[in-house]
Formats: structure tokens, C-alpha cells, sequence
């Protein structure tokens, strides 16, 4: 499929505006990777729009402060707390991205921007009139494929099945045993 439709936009309220809005507010997965690689900034966490975003960096600076005021132990502890906590993220990016994108699908459908149909609409036809009723009431009395019903084929002055449901197997044996009454014999030549 041609990717044209992405560059135009139509600027209204209707499916293809809508689409196009949700395309670039999406995020990307590879986007979220390589922000991950700016984990000391809290850099992916940013992207993904998650909670605290700003404890990366100011834990880093802390291990950094703490590594240059000569406390090397719990500034290697506090890196390899940030660097556990990068690794865990890092596994869970796919979710992360896939959880947002449908959080953003669902408040762009399910937005109150598009106005609402006119009272009076009935569906995809603007008018509703006699001549499409007459159509659709035309179609709906055909049946494709099958005979018309028992009561207005002739020989049937009763009406077995008249159209209401098929007629039970008395009901043919009695109308079988009639039109064999009725059918004059044969002359013999």
C-alpha cells in the first residue's frame, strides 16, 4: 500500500485526520531504544512518559558526587543500582511502548473532538425515501433460489405450508394422495 496518504492531510474531523494524528503522536520502539542508551539522563523514561524519569539522573549525579568525594563503595553501589534498574527497563521497553501506544489509540478514538451526527441521521443515505423503502422492501421479499411459497403455486387451494414453515410429511402425503385424485388416467392408445 502506498504511503502517500501520510503526507496529505485533509485537516478534519474524519478518519484519515484521525489516523494521521495518531501516527505521529505514537511512539516508536526503536526511538525507546535508543533513548534507553541515555539511561544515565533518564532519557527513555522520558519518551515513555513514565513516573519518575528524574531519579536516573539524580542518582547518577549522587554516585558521581559520591565516586569524586572519595566514597567509592557507595558510590559503586549506587551505580549498580542505576545499571540494574537500566537492565530492567531495557527488558521491559516492548510492553512499555505497546501499553502507550494503546492508551494514545484509545484517547484519540474515544476524544469528543468530531462533532455528533444530526439528529435526523439514519445512516449512510441522506434521505431515507419511498423509492429506496420500496427497494429495500422489494429485496426483502425475494428469496434466491427457491420456489415461490406453496400457497400461490397451483393445485395447492389449501394452502399446505403456505409460507409459514415447510410442510410436515402428512401434510405432503395428503397433498401427494389429492393431486393423484385429481389427475384424470391416462386413455390407452
Amino acid at each position: 500500500m502506498s504511503e502517500a496518504w501520510k503526507k496529505m492531510d485533509l485537516e478534519g474531523g474524519g478518519l484519515q485526520s484521525l489516523q494521521l494524528r495518531l501516527l505521529r503522536s505514537q511512539k516508536k520502539l526503536p526511538t525507546a531504544y535508543a533513548s534507553w542508551l541515555l539511561f544515565p539522563l533518564g532519557a527513555h523514561r522520558i519518551y515513555l512518559k513514565q513516573p519518575w524519569f528524574w531519579l536516573y539522573p539524580l542518582v547518577t549525579l549522587a554516585a558521581i558526587g559520591l565516586l569524586w568525594a572519595g566514597l567509592t563503595l557507595v558510590g559503586g553501589v549506587l551505580l549498580g543500582l542505576i545499571a540494574a534498574a537500566a537492565i530492567y527497563d531495557l527488558l521491559h521497553i516492548p510492553d512499555r511502548v505497546s501499553r502507550l501506544n494503546k492508551e494514545l489509540r484509545k484517547s484519540l478514538w474515544l476524544s469528543k473532538e468530531a462533532p455528533p451526527p444530526p439528529a435526523d441521521f439514519k445512516g449512510r443515505y441522506s434521505d431515507y425515501d419511498s423509492e429506496l423503502q420500496g427497494y429495500v422492501k422489494a429485496k426483502e421479499q425475494e428469496r434466491a433460489g427457491h420456489p415461490a411459497p406453496r400457497s400461490q403455486s397451483p393445485g395447492n387451494e389449501k394452502g399446505y405450508g403456505a409460507g409459514k414453515r415447510a410442510p410436515s410429511f402428512a401434510e405432503q402425503e395428503r397433498l401427494l394422495a389429492e393431486l393423484a385424485k385429481s389427475r384424470k388416467p391416462a386413455k390407452d392408445k
